[in-house]
């Protein structure tokens, strides 16, 4: 129930304050989520667990978050709640606050102590959040996330304004997990004039690692002609390895692409590595010969029956 007199009538019966069920998992929870601070402040008083948690929503300070109620974030931060305590869905406070954009929130839970997960952040692309991580000493080359870091998250969700401020703080061409590096990441969503940004600010354009093996083969296999143009202009590699860019392009069958490359000089290293020097035709039909022989001792040696006539002649 919502309402703080018949709350107050169970509890002087002898209501559990502590019993579990519901939505919320449990009557503290369903306080926070109703946003109904008195009822949270009387069930405080009758000894309600401020931390419990429940296996769907996680936690009372993670609820009044997503609900971007700052009062109750408050009430809770007072009353000692873990700033830090794991969840669901968000996983923790600090990120829920992220990702509804409340940056006046993200900001007090900050002043509170919390972790703030500098990649994890900037996967919300909020300029304001960003701002934050330096100003309370967050390292935003520290890595995290799918993306690995602040700079390579920010480049692969196309936020220029805040890659334009991570810029003046962060590595330019620190590695990562899923795509390699920030400018590959930038080349791997189709995004142009964040590949320009990037490559502009000293990004290196030959670096190998990552999803694709390198930025040209991952502008192929996406079909960005012009990215591809962009890269060969600041001096790509056209022929490195770590997947082949002209071979990428054939099988994709984009022919604007592969006539590009060819015209810079690109050759298919992987075809003519892996090819193997063709034996004579005489000896590789002798060759299929045998191998189906020995495959069927039949048609080598012929049935019981054959060989027994072969005898008896």
């Amino acid at each position: 129930t919502n309402n703080e007199n018949v709350v107050k009538l169970l509890l002087d019966q002898g209501a559990d304050v502590h019993a579990q069920g519901g939505k919320y998992g449990n009557a503290f929870l369903t306080a926070v989520a109703n946003d109904n601070e008195n009822i949270v402040r009387l069930l405080l008083e009758k000894g309600a667990v401020i931390n419990a948690k429940d296996g769907f929503y996680g936690n009372a300070l993670l609820v009044a978050v997503v609900n971007n109620n700052d009062s109750m974030v408050s009430l809770l931060l007072e009353n000692g709640v873990d700033v830090n305590a794991q969840g669901a869905n968000y996983s923790r406070p600090f990120l829920a606050a992220v990702a509804t954009g409340n940056a006046k929130m993200a900001e007090l839970l900050l002043d509170k102590g919390a972790n703030s997960i500098n990649a994890q952040a900037s996967t919300y692309g909020n300029e304001n959040v960003a701002k934050l991580l330096p100003k309370n000493g967050a390292d935003v080359d520290a890595h995290g996330s799918n993306y690995s870091n602040a700079l390579l998250t920010t480049a692969g969700n196309e936020n220029e304004n805040v890659i334009r401020f991570l810029l003046e703080k962060a590595d330019i061409n620190d590695e990562g997990d899923t795509y390699g590096n920030s400018h590959l990441a930038a080349v791997a969503n189709r995004n142009e004039n964040m590949a320009k940004l990037l490559l502009m600010n000293g990004a290196d354009v030959d670096t190998h690692c990552g999803k694709y093996g390198n930025a040209l083969l991952a502008a192929v296999v996406n079909g960005n002609e012009n990215i591809v143009k962009l890269l060969l202009e600041k001096g790509v590699d056209i022929n490195a390895q770590g997947g082949n860019a002209l071979q990428a392009a054939r099988a994709k069958g984009n022919k604007a692409i592969v006539h590009l490359l060819l015209q810079k000089g690109a050759t298919d290293t992987l075809r003519r590595r892996h090819s193997s020097p063709k034996r004579p035709r005489g000896l590789q039909h002798r060759l299929k010969k045998i191998f189906r022989a020995l495959r069927s001792p039949k048609s080598l040696w012929g049935s019981p029956k054959s060989r027994k006539k072969s005898r008896s002649a």
